[in-house]
């Protein structure tokens, strides 16, 4: 037993005084890079097809987990027309049929879904030009970029108050309107952080200004009066009803 303890020993000792010898670690380390680099081509596509196929597999997966699906068309026209449109993330969601040739003010009682169906057309509006996958029955609708006003809140850390980042997001997104594709606006609930007078007369010269951009607006308010400020100016209108259950 004590020469075969004594034998092992001189063998490990012996390859691990070779390997720091020669550097042997180094030395194969380096070779292979210097052979993923003549191959760097290869590598890169190899790396871009797991890449592809990871990404295939889950987007079918993400199909396969949704009540309804369709694939988006797509059309130069500035509309988009939506078909039992809903939200992935409501297991039983409304379905809501729409047609937007013109910019679109949506009005409507607490909890009657206008702000779902604001962030559904949002994101049906990313998954269409990113994953070729839309929540609906049918979605038509052109290239278009997306710039949203939703959800702001303040920043007490930078000073600004929720009134000042909510006129920052809508002017990020006016801004955005001059490019050469046309741009979905999506405002909800816009500018409620001021007082009314205030909150009608600049909803009303933004959503004035945007209609003559190259955009389509969507647009959520609780003001009525908003309507009668801008019924000479174009754009539709939808009431959204809730229907109470016990």
């Amino acid at each position: 037993m004590f020469l075969i303890s004594l034998l092992l020993c001189l063998i490990f000792r012996t390859k691990w005084m070779s390997a720091g010898a020669f550097l042997l670690d180094f030395t194969v380390y380096n070779k292979i890079i210097r052979e993923i680099g003549e191959k760097m081509d290869t590598f890169i596509w190899l790396y871009e097809l797991v890449g592809e196929l990871d990404m295939l597999i889950s987007i079918a997966s993400f199909r396969k987990s949704l009540p309804a699906f369709c694939l988006p068309d797509f059309h130069e026209e500035l509309s988009i027309e939506m078909e039992d449109i809903y939200h992935p993330l409501i297991d039983n969601p409304v379905y809501n049929s729409v047609r937007l040739y013109k910019n679109t003010i949506i009005t409507g009682s607490n909890a009657s879904g206008k702000s779902t169906f604001i962030k559904a057309a949002a994101i049906n509006e990313i998954f269409a030009q990113t994953i070729h996958t839309c929540t609906a029955r049918r979605f038509v609708l052109p290239p278009t970029y997306i710039k949203t006003s939703m959800a702001v809140r303040d920043n007490l850390m930078e000073g600004e108050s929720y009134y000042i980042r909510e006129i920052k997001s809508l002017r990020r997104t006016a801004l955005s309107t001059d490019g050469r594709l046309p741009v979905f606006c999506a405002i909800d609930e816009i500018l409620r952080g001021t007082n009314t007078i205030e909150r009608l007369a600049a909803s009303a010269s933004i959503l004035q200004y945007l209609q003559d951009k190259n955009c389509i607006v969507l647009v959520a308010t609780h003001d009525l009066e908003l309507l009668d400020m801008l019924k000479d100016s174009g754009y539709d209108n939808y009431y959204f009803s809730e229907q109470p259950e016990a």
